[in-house]
């Protein structure tokens, strides 16, 4: 009986052996990939041990299929699309050139604000016309708003994104909706599809793009989970974090810098999320965070909204922290009263 007791004992402690060192072998490898940078790019491991099944507005596997395939960006919206089932039944429509519209408001004699970002100036979880870029154009007439957000891009799918836009618009002003949460999109290959990233090089910006091929054929029933919130969490444990804070500083000055070569004024408006705002301490924190990202920047161009509606208890968090029409009502609103005034247009 002894000997059957210590065998039995013998196998269970082999079993768990067996099991801390598979997933030890698991955490090593992620952790691994994650230090150099890089999330797995061709292998199906981070796409199936770490993706969960979400149907939600990315390109396969989603009800909506908003975006499509785009060799430079990873993905894009697509052009001419209109449905009524984005983000929990809201309108979506984009024109021709695959810039989600904000109503039908005349464009005559107006001046051009170029409003670019990701999904909080998109208006992920909300219809064409409650949008930030939207109010803005209800708000004050003579401003024509282009909504150049598109959901999931990082600081550097946005630096592209605007300089492709350059070539077709002549904005009066290119402003920047800035979000905390593109920091630590930087440094990934791949979300939810292939995407372009950039490295420094003696402070150089070098473009990686060489798998986004490989999103023609990929059929995506897999995205994050939680939008890459484990990934975020294991980068900033891992000092990533700080590594795409300076990358992220890098990508907003290259932006400043094409705009002005092209001489379109440029600014960043920040703008807080839901999320944000779970206690004073954790606005704080975000906060300083915009202040590192945007420390080289003429205080002329950078404006927030954080304090203006920090203490409207009436804003109702959405599932992913964007807001409701109400929250970019306000955003609008402060942009217009506060922002505007002290720009200066081309």
């Amino acid at each position: 009986m002894k000997k059957q007791t210590k065998h039995i004992a013998f196998l269970i402690s082999f079993g768990l052996i067996l099991i801390i060192l598979f997933f030890s072998t698991i955490h090593v490898y992620v952790n691994f990939r994650i230090k150099t940078g890089r999330i797995p790019n061709t292998s199906q491991f981070w796409k199936e041990y770490y993706y969960v099944n979400y149907t939600d507005s990315f390109i396969e596997g989603s009800s909506t299929k908003i975006y499509e395939y785009d060799s430079l960006l990873g993905w894009r919206i697509k052009p001419n699309y209109s449905t009524t089932t984005f983000c929990n039944d809201k309108t979506f429509t984009s024109d021709s050139l695959g810039i989600r519209k904000n109503g039908h408001q005349s464009l005559a004699s107006k001046k051009t604000i170029l409003f670019i970002g990701d999904s909080f100036v998109e208006g992920c979880e909300v219809s064409d016309f409650n949008t930030l870029p939207a109010f803005i154009e209800q708000l004050d007439s003579s401003y024509h708003v282009i909504n150049a957000g598109v959901g999931g891009y990082g600081f550097d799918q946005i630096y592209l994104y605007m300089k492709r836009l350059l070539h077709v618009f002549s904005p009066n002003i290119i402003v920047l909706g800035y979000v905390n949460a593109d920091i630590d999109r930087v440094h990934l290959s791949f979300r939810d599809y292939y995407k372009p990233y950039f490295t420094l090089d003696k402070d150089s910006l070098m473009l990686h793009n060489e798998h986004i091929e490989d999103s023609k054929t990929f059929k995506n029933n897999y995205t994050s989970p939680n939008r890459l919130g484990l990934f975020f969490e294991v980068s900033k444990h891992n000092n990533i974090h700080q590594k795409n804070v300076h990358l992220s500083s890098k990508l907003i000055e290259a932006m400043d810098a094409y705009a002005r070569s092209k001489n379109f004024p440029f600014y960043i408006y920040f703008l807080p999320t839901t999320t944000d705002f779970i206690n004073s301490e954790s606005n704080l924190n975000q906060v300083r965070l915009f202040g590192k990202v945007t420390n080289s920047f003429n205080k002329n161009q950078i404006f927030s909204a954080s304090d203006y509606i920090i203490d409207r208890k009436e804003l109702i968090p959405k599932r992913e922290g964007h807001w409701d029409s109400t929250g970019n009502y306000f955003l609008a609103q402060y942009f217009v009263d506060s922002v505007l005034p002290n720009i200066i247009t081309k």
